[in-house]
């Protein structure tokens, strides 16, 4: 049966955010600690049956074994449930990616068409809810905080707009249109998910989720195992 490695990650936290139950999964998950030999973790990263590995640890002693097991076409998803700062770029720095740290905050959050080739679309909405959140590139993100019309973002900004409008409502108003595309450009750099497919197949993906609420845990069995959301 295909199963998902969790390699110095803490399984009862993992699976208390992305579901507890075994039948909830489509795989088997399997733990190894970090003070485990090389020899065990290259035999886990050599079985055919394995769907991808999901790390906290970017200094672990085997963490070249990591690197080796994407550079030939595997599939890492780091853990970022601790919200590291500099991890986005670290992982940058060893995979060729183009990611930072952008905030730790509540957002709704949407599915890109990115997102949705990956997962499909039976889910496409997360609920407000916290996250450490990425900035990447475009093709990169699979979530994004969500847009908001001009229309939402005005209310939202001077509240509800009525025929008689002075001056200063005026300023306001223009000021937040003029505003409103940076708006946008800053919700799509809050991405709790992200994935960088490289050229030789292998693929890295970053989980900036912080719980298990709503449709998260779906989506991240969904993500982890290659398949998608139903």
């Amino acid at each position: 049966m295909n199963f998902v490695l969790l390699f110095g990650v803490d399984s009862d936290l993992f699976k208390t955010c992305f579901g507890k139950d075994d039948d909830e999964w489509s795989c088997k998950i399997e733990s190894l600690t970090e003070d485990c030999t090389s020899s065990e973790l290259q035999g886990m990263l050599s079985r055919p049956d394995l769907l991808s590995v999901v790390v906290q640890d970017l200094d672990s002693p085997h963490w070249d074994a990591v690197v080796s097991y994407h550079q030939a076409g595997g599939f890492v998803v780091y853990f970022g449930i601790y919200g590291e700062l500099d991890a986005p770029s670290a992982l940058s720095g060893v995979f060729g990616l183009n990611w930072r740290y952008s905030a730790y905050t509540k957002e709704s959050y949407e599915l890109t068409p990115v997102g949705i080739q990956c997962l499909g679309d039976v889910i496409t909405e997360q609920q407000y809810t916290k996250s450490n959140l990425v900035s990447a590139p475009e093709e990169d993100r699979i979530m994004i905080g969500k847009v908001c019309t001009l229309e939402v973002y005005l209310r939202e900004c001077v509240g509800e707009i009525d025929e008689d409008l002075d001056s200063d409502d005026e300023r306001e108003i223009e000021e937040a249109r003029t505003h409103y595309p940076r708006h946008c450009e800053e919700m799509r750099n809050k991405s709790p998910l992200v994935m960088h497919t490289a050229s030789h197949g292998g693929k890295i993906a970053y989980l900036g989720f912080v719980n298990g609420d709503g449709n998260i845990p779906k989506i991240v069995r969904a993500l982890v195992t290659g398949s998608q959301t139903m």
